[in-house]
């Protein structure tokens, strides 16, 4: 009774939560912190600065810049 599952790729680790980067974005965009949107969602900072890092470059609010930490 041997079963096969070839290449079949489950993921480990905790799931990851539904975040909407362009609510990340336009958050930011109005000058807050990673901090300061993370609190106010519910969300982790690292969800909330993963979530905005995901964003394309090109699709960023300007005047911000992701790689300084807040």
């Amino acid at each position: 009774m041997s079963e096969t599952t070839g290449n079949v790729k489950r993921s480990v680790g905790r799931p990851r939560r539904a975040v909407a980067p362009e609510l990340i974005g336009e958050l930011r965009g109005r000058g807050m912190s990673f901090r300061e949107i993370a609190r106010g969602t519910g969300l982790g900072y690292g969800t909330v600065r993963r979530a905005f890092l995901s964003i394309d470059a090109y699709a960023r609010p300007a005047g911000r810049s992701g790689d300084a930490l807040s």
